[in-house]
């Protein structure tokens, strides 16, 4: 553990910051997306980073409430990547900077979903 929360019996881990500091990424670069592209479905982040922060919160307290929000959190960031797979697919066609970019821009989005759908297959697990 890191460090103790004042005289309390409640202390903070260094894994539990690095989730709360990746969660809080998450949150805002949906916020940012959503302010500079003003698309409804980043609004799908800004929930999957919430939802991880409440996640990490919870991490070293009640492992469970962790694991339940943690599922929550991913099958979100899953939906936010189809929805840019589908977004960047529809887009990759009329690009002008060739099909080299188009297809790197593919290549990445279709492996953010794998990953993401690997994610939501093992949050599973840790719900049994």
């Amino acid at each position: 553990f890191s460090f103790q929360v004042g005289s309390s019996d409640v202390w903070v881990s260094q894994y539990q910051i690095l989730y709360f500091v990746a969660a809080s990424s998450f949150l805002f670069v949906g916020v940012l997306d959503l302010i500079r592209e003003r698309h409804i479905y980043h609004i799908l982040m800004i929930i999957a980073g919430a939802s991880g922060v409440v996640s990490a919160i919870f991490i070293e307290q009640n492992i469970r409430v962790s694991n339940v929000v943690s599922s929550i959190s991913v099958h979100f960031y899953l939906l936010e990547a189809l929805t840019l797979f589908g977004e960047h697919k529809r887009y990759a066609v009329t690009d002008d900077s060739g099909k080299w970019m188009a297809r790197s821009i593919m290549i990445g989005d279709a492996t953010w979903v794998l990953g993401s759908l690997l994610d939501v297959i093992l949050s599973y697990f840790y719900l049994l």
